[in-house]
C-alpha cells in the first residue's frame, strides 16, 4: 500500500506526459483522420501580436495531439456501436435503414428556421438583375441549377426527431418570388430525383452527395431547360454510358461516425467520342482548399456544339461526365462556394450558357459581398 501511493501517482504523470514523450520520440504514429477541413499548423510568433498567439497554438496542440487518432476513433466506435448515437451530432445524425444525414444548418433549413426574409428575397433579385444584364448583353443563357438536400429526396429516411416543416422549403419560396423577374432561371430537379430513386439510389448513404445516377437525372433536367431557348442541344441517353459498379470506401458520415462499412456506386465511363482536358490557367480563389478542384476544362472535336460554363461546387463532379458530352467546350470553375458571376472567365471563355450550380445549403452565399479578385 505504501508504494502503491508513490507507484500510482508516477504512473498518472506518466499518463499525461506520453503524449508529449511520443510526440519528440515518435514511437507510435498516427495518420490524421479526415474531418472534411484544414487541421491547425503550428503558430508563428509574432511579437508585435502577441494576442492571437495564444488561441492559435491551443487550437494546434487539440488537432496534433499525439494520440488524437486513436482515442478519437474509439470514443466513436462507442458511443455508436454500443450507445447508438451519433457521436458527431454536430455534423451527423442517424437515419433509418442505415442512411445518415448532415445536421447544423441542413437540419435548420429542413425544418424551415433559415426560410428567407423578404430582404433577402430582394437582394436575390438585385443580384439577379445585375448578372442577368452582363449576360444579356453577351447574348449569353444562363441557369440557375439548385443540388438539393438529401433530405428532401430521402424524408423517409429522416429520423423521427427531425423536423420538416409543413411550408414550401426555401427553394421554392425563392423560386416563385425571382419566376416574376426572371422566368425560367432556377432549375430545382428535386421531384425528379424523388421519382428516380424509385428504380435506383440517387444519394449515398455514407455521404451527403448525390452519386452519378443523381448527376445523370439533374443533367437532364438542365438540358431540357437550355433546349427551349437552344432546341439543338442534344440529351445523351442513359445507355450511351458505359455504367461500372464499384465500392466506395469513403464518405462525409462515414469519416464523422467512424464508420467501417462500405456502398456499393455506379460510375459512368465517357462515350468514345472524344472529350478531351484542357486548360485555361484561371487564378484560382485565394484560400480555396483545392486548388487542383478550381478549373475542370474539356474540349470535344465536333466544334458544331455550343459552349458552356459552369460555375460550381462539389456536386457538380456529378454532372461533367454528362455536360461534357453535349458540349463542344465546357469549362467548369469551382469557386469556393461563393458562386460569382466571374466576368473574366466569361469574357475569356466566350460561352453560349452559363450555368450556377449551387448546394441548396449554400445558396445564400449568392448574395454575399466577396473580395473582388476576378
Amino acid at each position: 500500500m505504501k508504494a502503491a501511493r508513490f507507484i500510482l501517482p508516477l504512473l498518472f504523470m506518466l499518463l499525461l506526459a506520453l503524449p508529449q514523450l511520443n510526440a519528440w520520440l515518435h514511437v507510435w504514429q498516427f495518420e490524421q483522420t479526415k474531418e472534411n477541413r484544414d487541421f491547425a499548423s503550428f503558430p508563428e510568433l509574432n511579437v508585435n501580436n502577441l494576442d492571437a498567439y495564444p488561441k492559435a497554438f491551443d487550437e494546434y496542440v487539440n488537432d496534433a495531439f499525439s494520440f488524437r487518432t486513436p482515442l478519437l476513433d474509439a470514443f466513436k466506435w462507442i458511443k455508436f456501436h454500443f450507445w447508438h448515437v451519433s457521436p458527431s451530432t454536430e455534423h451527423s445524425t442517424i437515419g433509418l435503414d442505415g442512411w445518415y444525414f448532415m445536421t447544423k444548418d441542413e437540419q435548420k433549413i429542413v425544418a424551415g428556421k433559415m426560410d428567407f426574409s423578404d430582404e433577402e428575397l430582394e437582394l436575390f433579385r438585385e443580384e439577379w438583375d445585375e448578372r442577368a444584364a452582363f449576360l444579356d448583353s453577351l447574348g449569353i443563357t444562363y441557369r440557375w441549377l439548385i443540388c438539393p438536400l438529401k433530405h428532401y429526396v430521402y424524408t423517409d429516411k429522416l429520423p423521427f426527431n427531425m423536423v420538416v416543416s409543413k411550408r414550401p422549403k426555401r427553394v421554392e419560396q425563392l423560386r416563385q418570388y425571382l419566376e416574376q423577374y426572371h422566368p425560367g432561371l432556377m432549375i430545382d430537379p428535386t421531384e425528379a430525383l424523388k421519382a428516380a430513386r424509385d428504380s435506383v439510389k440517387v444519394y449515398y448513404r455514407l455521404d451527403n452527395h448525390w452519386n452519378y445516377e443523381a448527376g445523370y437525372t439533374a443533367y437532364v433536367e438542365l438540358m431540357r431547360s437550355l433546349q427551349k431557348s437552344h432546341p439543338d442541344i442534344q440529351i445523351e441517353p442513359h445507355d450511351a454510358f458505359l455504367w461500372q459498379d464499384i465500392t466506395k470506401d469513403n464518405g462525409f458520415h462515414r469519416s464523422t461516425l467512424g464508420l467501417e462499412e462500405t456502398e456499393q456506386d455506379r460510375v459512368p465511363t465517357p462515350l468514345a467520342s472524344t472529350v478531351e482536358p484542357i486548360s485555361y490557367g484561371f487564378p484560382i480563389t485565394p484560400g480555396f482548399p483545392y486548388p487542383d478542384q478550381y478549373e475542370k476544362s474539356f474540349r470535344s472535336n465536333d466544334t458544331t456544339k455550343l459552349r458552356i460554363l459552369v460555375i460550381r461546387d462539389s456536386f457538380g463532379d456529378h454532372l461533367m461526365p454528362f455536360v461534357t458530352e453535349s458540349f463542344s467546350e465546357s469549362v467548369f470553375i469551382f469557386d469556393s462556394w461563393q458562386y460569382t458571376l466571374h466576368r473574366k472567365v466569361i469574357l475569356q471563355v466566350k460561352p453560349d450558357i452559363v450555368v450556377f450550380s449551387s448546394l441548396e445549403t449554400h445558396i445564400k452565399h449568392v448574395i454575399q459581398d466577396y473580395p473582388a479578385y476576378e
